[in-house]
């Protein structure tokens, strides 16, 4: 290799530059969200974690903390205005008892 050659770096084209602040489509309002009727359903789905003698005991952490999750994620959901109407055959509230 010349001594030319060692002291240059190939350059390639420069990337153009993106405009983050350019305005974007406004996104449709977001669907009504309404909580899992069995939250657990997809972490009881992968099994038991493998924790030698503890599994049981594990499994009912788990549950407890996933069901936390979706209770926080209606709370949030309860105070961004996004939260479903209750059904009234489910709104013991309504009925007429």
């Amino acid at each position: 290799m010349s001594r030319q050659g060692q002291g240059r770096r190939r350059r390639g084209k420069k990337p153009k530059a993106v405009d983050l602040w350019k305005p974007v489509p406004v996104l449709d309002p977001p669907e009504p969200i309404e909580r899992a009727g069995d939250a657990t359903a997809v972490i009881r789905s992968l099994g038991s974690p493998p924790l030698k003698g503890q599994g049981t005991l594990a499994d009912q952490h788990l549950a407890l903390a996933v069901d936390r999750t979706a209770d926080m994620a209606m709370v949030l959901a309860l105070t961004a205005g996004l939260m479903a109407e209750p059904d009234s055959d489910d709104d013991p509230v309504g009925a007429d008892g």
